[in-house]
């Protein structure tokens, strides 16, 4: 898809997120190019040290930022990663990613962690779900669904 189009894409879907930035655990929106910069607000419950329960009245809350490169969106799903900070540039260590259903460690293309989600490049391109390709959710999965799903649960679950 053409460079121009994608930034419209993107623009599009930025815009949408800007007018729930504050209302929830969307932080800060930011667009640059084809990259969408997402901070959110991560709940991490403390949890008992022997049973592994999380401890009611024990959580606390730390940003935690992501980056999705739309390169080719929407023909392409985005390719979605948490990185180290707001520049957005390095990947997190895999151990510093939320923990939990969804979160695999290494990609057997790319060797990188990554959200493994319906709408992220890494889940359609992965050999366990070539039989679910991008173009059977593009249209109705846009990226606001899947940074907004990903918000709730950074919120909602203990672990992720």
């Amino acid at each position: 898809m053409h460079k121009s189009c994608v930034e419209a894409l993107v623009a599009e879907e930025e815009a949408a997120l800007l007018g729930v930035v504050g209302t929830g655990s969307i932080l800060r929106v930011e667009r640059r190019g084809r990259l969408l910069v997402v901070e959110f607000e991560r709940v991490i419950y403390q949890r008992h040290a022997r049973t592994g329960i999380p401890l009611l009245g024990q959580r606390r809350t730390e940003p935690i930022v992501a980056a999705l490169d739309c390169d080719n969106y929407d023909t392409d799903a985005p390719s979605f990663a948490f990185v180290t900070g707001w520049d957005g540039t390095e990947v997190r260590p895999f151990e510093k990613w939320p923990q939990g259903p969804g979160m695999v460690d290494r990609h057997y293309k790319t060797g990188k962690p990554f959200l493994c989600r319906p709408g992220t490049r890494e889940f359609h391109s992965h050999i366990q779900h070539l039989d679910e390709p991008w173009d059977r959710y593009r249209g109705r999965l846009r990226l606001r669904d899947l940074v907004l799903g990903v918000a709730r649960d950074l919120q909602s679950k203990d672990v992720f």
